[in-house]
């Protein structure tokens, strides 16, 4: 763990700067504005300044447990890696391993199989979460392989709004995208 968090039971173990860039990137999802700005910039800055930074994230939010919080978010985000990864991309990299890292598991998932005319797609439900009820993200996939869903519409407050959404999800020529179209 980052020295700068582990505050409550005075360990200072440091770890390599690759993985404090790793972890930065990790809690990007949760983070304000302010703190995504510092986060797209942590090359510009020392190893006390981002392990300083990572540990008052934490300590601002779960100012009681800031190492349990932080674990619990690792999970997830482990999580997300082994559900929703690709052939290109992590899972907290893709559009459901963010919302589900900034949402949670959602309360229903309907998924939806490829069909002649439409790509498959899924609707993830929340009944109660982040202070907004009943909110729900659709996502869709243009092939069978890679595994990668695109956010294309959702309810939630400040999330990328489509209601449009069903005529994307329209397959053009009823076909998925082969692999060799995607590389």
């Amino acid at each position: 763990m980052v020295k700068g968090t582990n505050i409550q039971n005075n360990e200072h173990t440091q770890i390599a700067l690759d993985t404090l860039y790793l972890y930065l990137d990790y809690i990007y999802v949760i983070a304000n504005d302010d703190e995504k700005r510092f986060i797209r910039e942590a090359k510009k800055h020392t190893y006390e300044e981002l392990d300083g930074f990572f540990a008052t994230f934490w300590m601002k939010r779960y100012p009681s447990n800031p190492l349990q919080a932080w674990y619990e978010y690792y999970r997830n985000v482990m999580i997300a890696n082994n559900s929703y990864s690709s052939l290109t991309f992590k899972g907290y990299q893709t559009d459901r391993g963010y919302v589900f890292l900034k949402y949670g598991a959602p309360s229903e998932i309907e998924k939806f199989p490829f069909t002649k005319e439409y790509y498959p797609y899924e609707i993830w439900y929340y009944y109660n979460t982040n202070n907004q009820n009943n909110i729900y993200f659709i996502f869709y996939s243009r092939d069978l392989v890679t595994n990668l869903y695109q956010l294309i519409h959702s309810t939630a407050k400040d999330e990328l709004y489509d209601p449009r959404w069903k005529l994307i999800l329209k397959a053009k020529d009823a076909r998925p995208i082969s692999i060799e179209e995607t590389e």
